[in-house]
């Protein structure tokens, strides 16, 4: 894509996890950050459980909503609001939807997979020198997107509709986890992993990149937040017997995570692990960037267009 004219852009993604705000300046070849704001807000643990989003969380989310909304009027920022999986479930999405737009005047962009699945491909891949062939895996809380590269060119797109608190939910995780969770857990990756579609592989990836809030958790527990690091097979399962040796008070306090997220990493390091074998990857180098930063470069070189561009 060619350099833009520099815009700055609030990019907001009310996602399973958290409502993050992201304001930055970027001509799409760099971006500054100039305001990095988020809630754990944990919208799908709602929907998960009970397939819509409670009346206390539709208000907390319009009340962040708001705020963002002067955070990015403060810095003559252009705001775009995306939603992930918590708005494609939830059946009562439409409320939050029509009250942002009728009462704050922001319009909630609620993407398609495969439309969250290249936002988060721009942002991940962003800057890297990357081989011809790889795959990118967003391992969010609702939903798993991966994208598939062959000769530089993006071959396919696997959606899945499992992510960190979904699983959670469908292996009715306690907390700590047991083995007999784990092996739940697992069992019903197999059979996700079994129901989607795969391309086939001729020559197969020979690099992974992950992205979202599950696999910086994981680097922040061995690593101790060093940039540019690998996940390999021992510290994702390292995480999950953390999850079973330890309870998430425990390992918030121990480790310095967010409670909410100290409860989910385990959960998106099977998810995470399971893509490593079904690629027969032996790492994956953990991106520092995802879909808020895939949405700043894409407004950055389309401004409203923004949305046709995600269009293979």
């Amino acid at each position: 894509m060619k350099i833009a004219e520099a815009v700055t852009v609030g990019a907001v993604d009310i996602g399973s996890n958290t409502v993050h705000l992201v304001i930055a300046r970027t001509d799409g070849t760099e971006i500054e950050i100039l305001e990095d704001q988020k809630e754990m807000a944990r919208l799908g643990d709602d929907v998960s459980y009970h397939g819509e989003i409670s009346s206390s969380k539709l208000e907390l989310t319009m009340n962040l909503l708001k705020n963002y909304r002067q955070l990015s009027e403060n810095r003559n920022a252009h705001l775009v609001v995306t939603g992930t999986e918590p708005l494609r479930a939830a059946r009562n999405s439409i409320k939050l939807v029509q009250r942002a737009r009728e009462e704050l005047g922001i319009n909630i962009n609620v993407l398609s997979q495969p439309e969250e699945a290249i936002l988060s491909f721009r942002g991940a891949t962003f800057n890297m020198h990357l081989p011809s062939h790889f795959v990118m895996a967003d391992v969010g809380g609702g939903s798993t997107e991966i994208v598939v590269v062959n000769f530089h060119q993006i071959q396919s797109i696997i959606k899945l509709p499992v992510g960190s608190i979904k699983l959670r939910a469908l292996c009715n995780a306690g907390d700590p986890l047991t083995q007999a969770q784990v092996h739940a857990a697992q069992f019903k990756l197999g059979e996700i992993f079994g129901a989607a579609q795969w391309p086939h592989l001729p020559l197969g990836p020979n690099f992974g990149i992950v992205a979202g809030g599950n696999a910086k958790a994981i680097t922040r527990l061995f690593n101790r937040g060093r940039r540019g690091e690998f996940l390999r097979s021992p510290e994702l399962l390292g995480a999950v017997n953390l999850a079973m040796s330890k309870s998430s008070e425990q390992i918030t306090q121990e480790y310095n995570l967010v409670a909410s997220r100290a409860q989910t990493f385990s959960t998106g390091a099977l998810i995470i692990h399971a893509i490593m074998d079904k690629f027969k990857l032996n790492s994956m180098l953990v991106s520092r960037y995802g879909i808020r930063e895939g949405l700043l470069l894409s407004y950055a070189h389309f401004h409203e267009g923004w949305r046709d561009s995600l269009a293979l």
